[in-house]
């Protein structure tokens, strides 16, 4: 077995922690800003966004040697991260039905994660490379900048719920 494989899933496991960290640094973060646009101005934040970034970064080099499964199943780890800094930092106590309802669905990402993995080895094989063509990468650049649009109005009006909803959460 080479090296390559075991550095770049270090690699992956990075990212998880360098995203559950920032998750948990924004929160602190948050927790004791005033406002959105107060929010966006802290260090503390900006190092957040900092984790985010080499997170990132970590996933892409990971990438380079591991399959996107692979790589994104060590990231969904993240949420443990998340879950035991929060739990460090910002004293955030579990109920019991929050630790089951994590519990749950660390289990069902596993299970997802295995079934997806089977279905991906028995449809594998060799694929050949294709272009997107002009106009998918114009929709592509189109929706980006109008979730950029909206995401910014969004913060502007000081729409939590409808700023998580754009982030994906």
């Amino acid at each position: 077995m080479t090296v390559a494989p075991v550095v770049a899933l270090g690699f992956a496991v990075g990212g998880a922690v360098g995203y559950g960290a920032g998750s948990v640094t924004q929160a602190l973060t948050a927790r004791r800003s005033t406002g959105t646009l107060h929010t966006l101005r802290q260090p503390l934040y900006l190092a957040g966004l900092g984790f985010d970034l080499l997170a990132w970064l970590a996933s892409v080099v990971a990438l380079r040697t591991l399959a996107v499964y692979q790589v994104q199943a060590v990231l969904a780890g993240s949420l443990a991260v998340t879950v035991l800094g929060a739990r460090v930092l910002l004293a955030a106590r579990l109920r019991r039905r929050d630790s089951v309802a994590v519990a749950v669905a660390v289990a069902v990402a596993v299970a997802v994660a295995v079934l997806a993995l089977a279905v991906l080895a028995l449809s594998a094989g060799p694929q050949d490379q294709i272009q997107p063509s002009g106009a998918v990468r114009f929709g592509l650049v189109t929706a980006a900048v109008l979730v950029a649009v909206c995401g910014w109005v969004a913060a502007r009006a000081g729409s939590p719920g409808t700023s998580a909803a754009l982030a994906g959460q």
